[in-house]
């Protein structure tokens, strides 16, 4: 025996995918929302500026401080600022499995190392094994490391609803900024 061999199934590739797509997709609206609760403390018509700067920051961290810092300077967010303080450590907690998510390499894994053993043990030399996102590794005992953070299309649909309710608390905020905002954002 050559040693056992994983094929993928391309219904789990393609629901896979999907997740990874969707989690990165929701995230984009999360910066979206960001930047509109930045308009909104900003008191700007120069939307276009105000989103020209915004985009120019490449690090998420760099567009929640600049979020941060006119939350801080606008005198009509007073009654906001704990609220923003909850959404702001929501957005930063978060950040780092989207960039697990954007970032990481994606593999086939056994869905379990002791299916493996049964298997192999029984002379089965195929299996199906699962997608998954997680860090890259040259041997495959450090990747089967349960310790270290994985994705599988469960647990990326897990996230996708973290991220929507995060999105929709964004949004709800956003949407108060804008009332109490002398120059609304249209």
């Amino acid at each position: 025996m050559s040693g056992i061999r994983f094929e993928p199934d391309p219904a789990l590739d393609a629901a896979f995918y999907e997740a990874v797509g969707r989690c990165i997709t929701s995230w984009a609206d999360i910066e979206l929302r960001l930047l509109l609760i930045l308009i909104n403390c900003l008191h700007t018509e120069q939307v276009a500026s105000v989103a020209a700067a915004y985009y120019s920051a490449v690090a998420f961290t760099a567009k929640v401080g600049m979020v941060d810092a006119a939350m801080q300077c606008d005198l009509n967010s007073g009654s906001l600022t704990n609220e923003w303080e909850g959404l702001r450590d929501r957005c930063l907690k978060h950040a780092r499995s989207r960039n697990h998510i954007a970032h990481y390499q994606f593999r086939h894994m056994p869905p379990d190392r002791s299916i493996v053993e049964e298997q192999r043990n029984a002379g089965v030399e195929t299996i199906t094994s699962l997608p998954v996102l997680g860090p890259a590794f040259l041997n495959t005992k450090a990747a089967l490391d349960p310790k270290l953070p994985t994705y599988t299309s469960e647990s990326l649909i897990e996230r996708l609803g973290v991220y929507r309710q995060l999105d929709i608390d964004l949004s709800n905020f956003a949407n108060r900024m804008r009332a109490m905002s002398p120059h609304p954002f249209p």
